[in-house]
């Protein structure tokens, strides 16, 4: 289980201020959440930065509160992003009973499409990778369940075809718990960020996703993180995601300009 943001768009004076809001309030929900059961997101933590000229990947052991370093990176790139447009995941994990807690398991997970294009991906919940071939849901993995799924699932579709994947996976009972993602895209010409609200739990209050704009930057997440950077933000409307909810940020690079914003309850 696990709580995360996702970030799209141009990035202004307005905008370094929210992120500054959003990333004390991950660090906040990954050390106490209301909304769970065993309160603390603490087996490590990562974030991907993509623009149309660079990728970056970080990825710690550590809980996200207790590594300054990272965070001070985290927010060295960001105030170089001004007046720049990006796709950002942030995310803090805790671990299913049955995966490794190692650095290469913290998300987000890089990997390239069938086309070649690059993606970054994070996921809070669980699979079901019997359909995949393996024996029980208590079988311990080399890799964690999500890394499993980006590279033997997501990474065979291509960038139009994504969302087509992420169906498919529902339709064959893939979903165990949770199926709430953040993707960043990166082609040749154009920056993606998809996020998927999708969940088999009776616990609404934890996986819900929202989202926010400010001015030109989008803010999409998990509930608790989100809730709290509303709160703080004041000015900002907080919109729901919602279970079977799907938002599609694109952008053409050349042109820098947001090309298509969609919110669709009916993709999945």
């Amino acid at each position: 289980m696990c709580r995360f943001i996702a970030m799209h768009g141009y990035i202004d004076e307005a905008s370094q201020d929210a992120f500054g809001i959003a990333l004390e309030s991950l660090v906040d929900a990954a050390r106490v959440d209301k909304y769970s059961d065993f309160k603390s997101h603490d087996d490590g933590w990562g974030f991907s930065v993509f623009t149309d000229k660079s990728a970056l990947l970080y990825k710690s052991i550590r809980p996200i509160w207790s590594d300054e370093d990272g965070l001070r990176k985290l927010r060295q790139i960001f105030s170089l992003l001004n007046k720049r447009r990006a796709s950002i995941v942030i995310h803090t994990r805790k671990a299913s009973s049955n995966t490794p807690r190692e650095v290469l398991d913290a998300h987000p997970f890089v990997f390239r499409l069938a086309d070649g294009n690059l993606f970054s991906f994070a996921h809070n919940g669980a699979f079901n990778l019997s359909i995949l071939g393996y024996t029980s849901d208590n079988q311990m993995l080399s890799r964690s369940d999500s890394y499993i799924y980006a590279k033997e699932v997501l990474s065979k579709a291509t960038y139009r075809g994504i969302l087509q994947a992420i169906r498919k996976s529902i339709e064959v009972g893939m979903v165990k718990s949770a199926m709430n993602i953040a993707i960043s895209i990166k082609t040749p010409t154009e920056l993606a960020t998809i996020a998927v609200n999708y969940y088999l739990s009776n616990k609404p209050l934890y996986y819900d996703m929202y989202y926010l704009k400010v001015n030109d930057l989008y803010m999409i997440g998990s509930s608790t993180n989100m809730e709290k950077t509303a709160e703080d933000l004041q000015e900002a409307k907080l919109e729901k995601l919602g279970n079977h909810g799907v938002m599609v940020c694109r952008e053409t690079c050349s042109k820098c300009t947001v090309e298509r914003i969609d919110y669709c309850n009916s993709i999945l």
